[in-house]
C-alpha cells in the first residue's frame, strides 16, 4: 500500500510535455461535451417528464406517472429547481438547461478522475493513458450531453471511489475522506438504483475493516454511523420505502420482468437480448461484431451478437455509433460502419489490459486473504476489484430479469468508473518489463482515443446539420 501523499506522487517524474498533454486531453473532453450540449436535444431515455411534474406541481411523481418515474428523485428535484429558477416551461429550452447542468457535472467528474489518477503509484505518462481513455470515452461524453440522471450518479460514484482511495492509502489520517466517500455513496443511492452498489461496497469494506485486528472502537462507530445514515436517508429519500409500502417491493420499474432464461435452451424476449445462460453469458461474438458493428432495432434483422451480454457490453463501452439510438443520432452509413469497426479492433488493447489487471489483482487478493484475512480487502486495488465486480454482478442480475438488449449498457457500470480505471492501470503495469510491447499498446490506445473523439464528433456534426 502506498504511503506517499497524492501530490508527492503526482510530482514524481512529471514533465512539461506530459502536463501539457493532460491539459490538452482535458480541454478536448470539455469541448466535446460542450459541443454536444449545443446541438443535442435527445436522450437515450426521456427523463424530462418527472422533472416537469415536480417543477409544475411541486409533487413527486409516483412510479406509474411516467416511464422514468420509478427512479429515485434526487436529480429530478434538482432539475426541477433549476427550471423554476430559470422560469422555463416544457420544451427544448428546458432540455438544454438540464443538459448544461449535466455538462457542469461532467466537468466536475473529469476533475475527480484527474485527481484520482494522481493518486496512482505509476509514472505520469501511464496515468495520462488511463485519463485519456476515461475522459474521451464516447458514452461518458454522451452522459454529460443528455438530459438524464446518469451524469449525477457517475459523479457521485467517482467522488466515492476517489475519497475511498485516499482513505485506504492513509486510514489513520483521513477520517474526512471516509465521511465524504460515505456521503457520495448515499447520494448515489438516492439518484439512481445502480448507486446502491456503492453503498453495498462501502458496507463490505467497513465490515472488513471492523473484522481486521485490532478492532478499535472508532471502527465500530464508523459502521454504526454509516448504517444509521443509510437507514435514515436512502430508503426514504430514494423512494424504496414507499415502493415497499405501496407495491410490496423496493425495486419497482415500469418494465415487465421477463422469466429467467434457461441454461442451454434459448428463449427469446420481445427484443433479444438475453436468450439463455450459456449463450448470453459465456460468449463473446467478436467476429460477428466486427463484421456487423452496429445494433439493429428491427427484431427480424437484428444481428445475433445482440444476444451476448459481453458483446453488448463491449459495444456500448466503446462506440456511440454502435447503438444507433436516439433516432436523431443514428446513421448506419458505410463510413460509420468502418469507424465502429476500427474502434472495436483497437479497443481490444485496453480491454485486454483491464482483464489482465483484474486477474493480477484477484491473484494478489487471494494470496493476501489467506495471509491476512478480511484486511486484504482494504488494499486500494483490492477495493477497486470489489466495486468493479459488484457493478458487473449488478448488471448481470438486472439483465436476467429484463432481457431486452437495451438493459445491457456499459453506462450502468460507469458509477464504478474509477474502479475499472484502477484495474486497467494494474494491467498496464504488467507491460513495464517490455518497452516494445508497451509502445505498441500506447500507439493503439492513442489511435483509439482519436477515434473516440471522431465517434463523438460524427454525432455532433450530424446533429448540427439538421
Amino acid at each position: 500500500m502506498t504511503t506517499q501523499p497524492p501530490r508527492a506522487q503526482a510530482a514524481r517524474g512529471r514533465t512539461p510535455v506530459v502536463s501539457a498533454l493532460f491539459g490538452a486531453v482535458f480541454a478536448l473532453a470539455v469541448a466535446l461535451r460542450a459541443a454536444l450540449c449545443v446541438v443535442n436535444a435527445a436522450a437515450n431515455d426521456d427523463h424530462m417528464p418527472p422533472i416537469y411534474t415536480i417543477a409544475q406541481t411541486g409533487r413527486l411523481p409516483d412510479v406509474h406517472d411516467c416511464f422514468e418515474c420509478y427512479q429515485p428523485k434526487l436529480f429530478y428535484v434538482v432539475g426541477a429547481g433549476l427550471l423554476r429558477a430559470l422560469r422555463l416551461g416544457e420544451g427544448v429550452g428546458a432540455i438544454h438547461a438540464i443538459e448544461w447542468l449535466n455538462f457542469l457535472l461532467g466537468v466536475w467528474t473529469l476533475w475527480v478522475v484527474l485527481l484520482f489518477t494522481r493518486t496512482l503509484p505509476f509514472p505520469p505518462a501511464q496515468r495520462l493513458v488511463g485519463f485519456a481513455l476515461a475522459a474521451l470515452n464516447p458514452y461518458l461524453v454522451a452522459a454529460h450531453g443528455q438530459a438524464s440522471n446518469d451524469a449525477a450518479v457517475i459523479l457521485f460514484g467517482a467522488g466515492c471511489l476517489y475519497q475511498l482511495r485516499l482513505f485506504l492509502a492513509r486510514p489513520d489520517e483521513s477520517p474526512r475522506s471516509l465521511a465524504l466517500a460515505a456521503a457520495c455513496a448515499l447520494l448515489a443511492g438516492i439518484t439512481k438504483g445502480s448507486g446502491l452498489v456503492l453503498i453495498i461496497g462501502m458496507g463490505l469494506l467497513l465490515a472488513a475493516r471492523l473484522a481486521s485486528a485490532p478492532a478499535r472502537r472508532e471502527r465500530v462507530v464508523d459502521v454504526l454511523l454509516f448504517a444509521a445514515a443509510f437507514g435514515l436517508v436512502v430508503p426514504f429519500f430514494g423512494g424504496y420505502l414507499h415502493n415497499v409500502l405501496v407495491y410490496g417491493h423496493p425495486f419497482v420499474t415500469n418494465m415487465p420482468r421477463d422469466p429467467l432464461p434457461d441454461f442451454f435452451h434459448e428463449t427469446y424476449p420481445a427484443r433479444p437480448g438475453i436468450t439463455s445462460i450459456m449463450n448470453s453469458y459465456f460468449t463473446f461474438y467478436y467476429a460477428m461484431l466486427v463484421s456487423r458493428p452496429m445494433i439493429n432495432l428491427s427484431v427480424t434483422s437484428a444481428p445475433y451478437h445482440q444476444t451476448s451480454f459481453w458483446t453488448l457490453l463491449y459495444g456500448t463501452t466503446h462506440c456511440l455509433n454502435y447503438y444507433q439510438w436516439p433516432p436523431s443520432w443514428a446513421a448506419p452509413t458505410q463510413a460509420m460502419v468502418r469507424l465502429a469497426r476500427a474502434i472495436f479492433i483497437l479497443a481490444l488493447v485496453p480491454t485486454a489490459l483491464l482483464l489482465f489487471g483484474a486477474l493480477e489483482v484477484l491473484s494478489r487478493l487471494a494470496r493476501a486473504l489467506r495471509r491476512n484475512g478480511a484486511s486484504a480487502l482494504l488494499e486500494p486495488e483490492s477495493a477497486s476489484l470489489v466495486f468493479a465486480g459488484g457493478f458487473v454482478a449488478f448488471l448481470i442480475l438486472y439483465s436476467l430479469r429484463h432481457r431486452d438488449f437495451a438493459s445491457v449498457k456499459a453506462l450502468y457500470l460507469y458509477p464504478g468508473l474509477l474502479a475499472f480505471l484502477a484495474l486497467f492501470h494494474a494491467g498496464y503495469a504488467l507491460l513495464r518489463a517490455n518497452p516494445r510491447l508497451r509502445a505498441c499498446a500506447d500507439a493503439a490506445i492513442a489511435a483509439l482515443c482519436a477515434l473516440y473523439a471522431a465517434d463523438v464528433g460524427s454525432i455532433i456534426l450530424r446533429l448540427a446539420r439538421r
